[in-house]
């Protein structure tokens, strides 16, 4: 590209990250690697989108390490982590048993490296929609809990789109989603994660 004279930018970067990380192989994801380190001695800022790319990558070698190291090293920089980067992380770590650790370092980082209240309240909506996406309900309802009654975050509560991912992770049978009272035959855990949930948004 800069013998024809045209300049690399964080758009052209992110995607040559993404297309080596999708092709899956150690060598292609390597590569992404790469290319993420020559962007940054350009002293290219990446972006949440580069971040979920390179998480992603990650998932695809297994390499469960590195895809943290990343996770810190963006958010140092000022990125907010969204749903697709949470999605990635959570992926990997669940494959791997690590998901209560991945928790602990997002929530580390969140307290430290991100300052503003509506940020804040951002990535961690994000956060247990992913969570609830993940089916790892009983840790979506356990920060959705924490961030409701905890000052730790500066936040007032969850948003309706988590509240409604929440909701939609833990269906009991016979009724469409948690705003319905549990039907008979309901088993005791979900009757428990939908009264929460019920709990949370009242």
């Amino acid at each position: 590209m800069k013998e024809e004279g045209i300049t690399p930018n964080i758009v052209h970067y992110t995607s040559l990250i993404n297309a080596y990380g999708k092709a899956g192989t150690q060598d292609s994801v390597q590569k992404s690697f790469l290319i993420y380190k020559m962007m940054k001695m350009q002293g290219i800022k990446p972006t949440e989108v580069t971040l979920s790319c390179l998480i992603d990558a990650c998932r695809r070698i297994y390499d469960v390490d590195r895809a943290f190291q990343y996770f810190v090293d963006v958010c140092k920089e000022g990125i907010v982590p969204k749903y697709g980067t949470y999605h990635h992380l959570l992926k990997i770590c669940y494959a791997h048993g690590r998901v209560e650790e991945a928790l602990a370092l997002i929530l580390g980082v969140v307290s430290e490296e991100i300052l503003t209240r509506r940020k804040r309240k951002e990535t961690l909506d994000a956060l247990i929609i992913a969570l609830s996406r993940e089916m790892l309900v009983d840790r979506a309802l356990d920060l959705a809990n924490r961030v409701n009654k905890s000052r730790k975050f500066g936040l007032f509560g969850v948003s309706t789109a988590a509240l409604v991912a929440l909701c939609g992770a833990c269906p009991i049978e016979g009724a469409p989603n948690c705003f319905t009272w549990p039907a008979a035959g309901t088993s005791a855990a979900n009757a428990t994660n939908h009264t929460e949930a019920l709990a949370l948004r009242d």
